[in-house]
């Protein structure tokens, strides 16, 4: 077999790797910075509406009156409460679970020198490292959509169901990935809190924000039925490059789209009932 000298010149091959080491810490502290500067933001945000909610709440309500569409007065108290639990599961309950699976994941390695599981979908579909950041661009479209959708409507109780949603399964997600160890299935992964992270796989939470999304443009029928069968399509698609890209297993896929529905159903058919009562 021929190689090229490049590869056979050990001084070389030492600076390709050292340039390739550079690049992949180059990508962790990026990583590290963007989860630095946007706890930083969200906790500045959560003490300025905490302050103003307290202590200027004549001034809260015309912010309020000048982004959306008010209905009902315990939307103001409703939309304070969804950021704060929204903070307490991302920020506070959330990014300790995955600490913890992380460093628990590193333990195990080290010890067991885990391979990550068989999987038929992963055998099925072809590996992509493009993958990723096509899953990654479909999911920013999604997210356009839901702005669409506030947009339209100004309806602050559309935004507060996302939120509360949101949060309610970030921490069921927390739960759920710290009780079972799963070994990584991509095999390169760094920690992060927002920009995925190593373990943290039962369930997928890039499936579940979608979903919640489709599952909006359905309820309130913002687009035509056509438009919902592209959206729908776009969804399998992304779906597909997750499982290519090894970024989860099809198991956290398939959990990911029951536990989001079962607490879509619960949430508007119970749950929300029983929240606006206190108000």
């Amino acid at each position: 077999m021929y190689l090229p000298k490049i590869l056979l010149n050990k001084k070389n091959k030492n600076n390709i790797i050292k340039k390739y080491k550079d690049k992949i810490d180059d990508f962790i502290k990026m990583k590290y910075m963007i989860d630095y500067y946007a706890i930083l933001f969200f906790s500045i945000f959560i003490i300025f509406l905490t302050f103003i909610y307290f202590l200027f709440y004549p001034f809260y309500k015309k912010i309020l009156h000048l982004l959306f569409k008010i209905d009902h007065k315990h939307d103001y108290h409703i939309f304070f409460l969804s950021i704060i639990l929204l903070y307490i599961s991302v920020i506070i309950i959330l990014s300790q679970c995955k600490k913890f699976i992380y460093d628990q994941s590193l333990l195990y390695y080290q010890e067991y020198q885990q391979r990550p599981l068989y999987d038929l979908f992963h055998s099925m579909i072809p590996y992509s490292e493009y993958s990723k950041y096509i899953s990654e661009i479909i999911l920013l479209f999604f997210i356009l959509i839901l702005f669409y959708l506030l947009y339209k409507k100004r309806d602050i109780s559309i935004f507060n169901h996302f939120i509360i949603l949101l949060a309610i399964i970030q921490f069921v997600r927390g739960i759920l990935f710290s009780i079972t160890l799963l070994p990584d299935s991509s095999q390169n992964c760094t920690y992060s809190i927002f920009l995925g992270s190593c373990n943290d796989l039962l369930f997928s939470g890039h499936i579940a924000v979608v979903f919640i999304i489709l599952l909006f443009t359905y309820q309130y029928k913002l687009f035509s039925t056509q438009i919902q069968k592209i959206f729908v399509f776009l969804f399998i698609f992304m779906i597909l490059f997750i499982l290519s890209a090894r970024n989860h297993y099809s198991i956290d896929v398939i959990v990911a789209l029951l536990t989001t529905y079962i607490i879509y159903y619960f949430y508007f058919t119970n749950w929300y009932k029983k929240i606006t009562k206190y108000f």
